[in-house]
């Protein structure tokens, strides 16, 4: 097939495909965060924010997640797997710049 019928079918290809998909299979952002906003303080009412309990996670450097206790004890959050001391930096030799 020579050079230019393959662009030709490949900007029509294109061009069909971009009609097809057009606008409507965009969502409508405005009215799904609308209803996400809604869904979300529905959610939140008086009673469950009374009862809410604040939680101090953190992530290791292997993403695992840690419950941040007293004292900064460290429990394993939705594993079993024990926290891991993270590496200090090393202090510098001193002198300035």
């Amino acid at each position: 097939m020579p050079h230019h019928k393959t662009q030709k079918l490949a900007s029509a290809v294109t061009l069909t495909l971009l009609a097809s998909t057009g606008a409507n299979a965009l969502p409508d952002s405005a009215s799904d965060r609308a209803k996400e906003v809604a869904a979300t303080k529905a959610y939140w009412n008086a009673a469950r924010i009374k009862s809410a309990q604040p939680r101090d996670l953190v992530l290791d450097s292997r993403g695992l997640a840690y419950l941040k206790g007293k004292g900064g004890k460290l429990t394993p959050y939705g594993h079993s797997t024990p926290a891991q001391p993270e590496p200090r930096a090393k202090g510098g030799k001193g002198g300035g710049g």
